[in-house]
């Protein structure tokens, strides 16, 4: 099917206006992504990162009130990009794995060799159990 290439004008202040002030930045995107659902007809919406961050440029609590984007309708997926720009992917942050702790950080700056729990000594529950028995006298 072929893309069609649409500009809309959305206004974004009724939307987030009596929200709470730390509720406004995502509102608006929401707003964005409901006010383009219901023009392009489609059920997926995804936000370039140009438009992005001109949502969030000036913070959480103060979204743009109005904001002119490039709509890029293909196969049921509308791609919506701040007027003037190509549509790019907005990147998404990849957390860690696992938390890395104060101890293993300062280690791995200093390049010291961390060590493995299979290279520390036996647990210490262990060692007064084996003690006792020998201490323990016989009847």
């Amino acid at each position: 099917m072929a893309a069609t290439i649409k500009n809309y004008t959305i206004p974004l202040r009724k939307r987030f206006q009596r929200a709470a002030p730390r509720r406004r930045g995502p509102r608006a995107v929401k707003a964005v992504k409901d006010y383009l659902r219901q023009h392009c007809k489609t059920d997926e919406v995804k936000v370039g990162a140009h438009l992005n961050d001109a949502l969030w440029e000036r913070g959480i609590t103060n979204p743009p009130a109005k904001v002119t984007v490039a709509v890029v309708v293909e196969d049921g997926v509308a791609k919506a990009e701040l007027e003037g720009f190509a549509y790019e992917e907005a990147k998404k942050i990849q957390q860690k794995e696992e938390p890395q702790s104060v101890k293993d950080k300062l280690a791995s700056t200093i390049g010291a060799k961390q060590h493995k729990e299979e290279e520390r000594p036996a647990a210490k529950e262990e060692q007064p159990a084996a003690q006792r028995e020998q201490k323990s006298p016989t009847p």
